[in-house]
């Protein structure tokens, strides 16, 4: 009986996700890699365009005034920004699921890819997330109109974070669905009829992996208070400087990163593989 489960628990979704996820240290090595490679130039664009601008509130204020003339091209200069943002995140992306494939294909044994590495497809790609940002954005603003035009003041607060939150985690399913299914071969239309049926009409599929992130996020989350106390005990023996404080920041920061990736990357891993599954198509 308990080998029956044990052998059922192997078999799932979530245990041949597991399975393919601990056995692949080398593309969950360039995953991690690719993850930091996008932070790092994330922080350097938010460095560069706030080079522009005045650190000091009143004198940011000011800049604002004088730019009211030129809204027009301010709100343009945003748009690209927005644009932008979702270009590098889509390269980097297409980069981590092209990793994610391989993981997957070498779980199975297979040499041959589904799709071939290249880049012919990240305007589909780009466009892809292009499309899930503005459906959900506008799913949020028309809630949030409704939400505020109907709902008593005092609860307001508590309607809009829950609606957040609503909203976050069905996209979240979508980008990762949305994304398994485009690196399945499918165009960026079809892949998100086949996400809206998997997350909508099959959502029972996608509860195991709720629940998974639920727990292990509690999980890893126990593990970094853990691992933040060590780091107060190590750093506050050594003394309690700046340099002390700044060490341990950067320690902190570094294993949130960490452990956030790690599920990040797991999920998406989990996300592969139910496609897989659904496309009859595991390689």
């Amino acid at each position: 009986m308990q080998h029956a489960i044990i052998t059922r628990m192997k078999r799932s979704s979530l245990g041949d996700s597991f399975a393919a996820f601990v056995n692949h240290p080398k593309q969950i090595g360039t995953i991690f890699l690719f993850h930091l490679l996008f932070v790092a130039v994330i922080v350097v664009l938010n460095k560069l365009i706030a080079s522009f601008f005045p650190n000091d509130q009143v004198q940011f204020q000011a800049l604002l005034r004088s730019l009211q003339p030129y809204f027009i091209f301010l709100m343009l200069g945003m748009v690209a920004y927005v644009l932008v943002s979702i270009f590098i995140y889509s390269f980097f992306k297409y980069c981590i699921m092209d990793s994610i494939s391989e993981l997957s294909e070498c779980h199975e044994g297979k040499k041959a890819r589904w799709t071939e590495f290249g880049f012919s497809r990240l305007g589909s790609f780009f466009g892809l997330n292009l499309l899930i940002i503005l459906i959900f954005s506008a799913l949020l603003a028309f809630f949030s109109f409704l939400f505020i035009m109907s709902v008593r003041v005092e609860y307001i607060v508590l309607i809009r974070n829950s609606l957040l939150l609503l909203i976050g985690i069905l996209a979240y399913f979508f980008i990762g669905v949305g994304h398994s299914f485009f690196f399945h071969g499918c165009c960026a239309r079809r892949s998100m009829v086949k996400t809206y049926r998997l997350c909508v009409e099959k959502a029972g599929r996608l509860i195991p992996l709720l629940l998974t992130t639920i727990v292990s996020a509690g999980a890893l989350w126990m593990l970094y208070l853990g691992v933040d106390w060590l780091l107060i005990r190590l750093f506050g023996k050594i003394s309690g400087t700046i340099t002390a404080f700044t060490a341990y920041q950067i320690a902190t920061v570094i294993v949130a990163f960490l452990l956030a990736v790690l599920l990040l990357t797991f999920n998406q891993v989990y996300f592969f593989r139910i496609v897989a599954r659904e496309e009859q198509k595991v390689y």
